[in-house]
């Protein structure tokens, strides 16, 4: 049974990314193009890992109480599927996001570090969590989601890192976008 501060971060969890576009939108700073590349880079990566993190402990959990091959097979799986969501669902939403900061004159506020598309994308992988654990879910698939969405947002942020890591990012092509 889950103790009180369980149950309560499960029923905030869904509040963590208005909360954070929040603060993001009241901050008084303005990020050039390269500040609010690096933003997203980093808030998807550490979004990514954090995902992971959460998978694995969970795996470890029941990780004495399973087959292997079921435990290894399923991990498998979540690694294809996190990889191939992050190569080809978001690396597109990456690009997209990678073109319209590239295209920033001036600078922004940090809330502006995603379009309301991609907040709204955030939100609901969070739901998603959150909804496998309000509807008891086991804990081997909570893992197993948990390291396939937090594997496709760490794929996907190589792309932000391809971007940062050339010379002249405003002239570069978003990895998603070459053949």
């Amino acid at each position: 049974m889950a103790g009180p501060i369980s149950l309560l971060g499960v029923l905030m969890r869904p509040l963590v990314v208005p909360v954070m576009a929040g603060i993001f939108a009241l901050w008084p700073a303005k990020l050039q193009k390269r500040q609010l590349l690096s933003l997203a880079f980093l808030l998807w990566l550490a979004g990514g890992i954090a995902l992971m993190t959460t998978g694995i402990g969970r795996l470890r959990e029941v990780a004495m109480t399973m087959p292997m091959t079921e435990m290894g097979m399923g991990l498998a799986i979540a690694t294809a599927i996190g990889i191939a969501k992050g190569r080809f669902v978001l690396r597109k939403t990456a690009a997209r996001n990678i073109e319209r900061l590239q295209a920033v004159t001036e600078a922004l506020s940090p809330v502006m570090v995603y379009n309301v598309r991609s907040w709204i994308l955030i939100e609901l992988m969070m739901l998603l969590s959150a909804a496998l654990t309000w509807f008891n879910a086991p804990i081997y698939v909570r893992g197993l989601v948990n390291v396939s969405v937090g594997l496709a947002l760490v794929v996907s942020s190589l792309y932000y890192w391809a971007v940062l890591k050339s010379n002249s990012p405003a002239e570069s092509t978003p990895p998603a976008a070459q053949a």
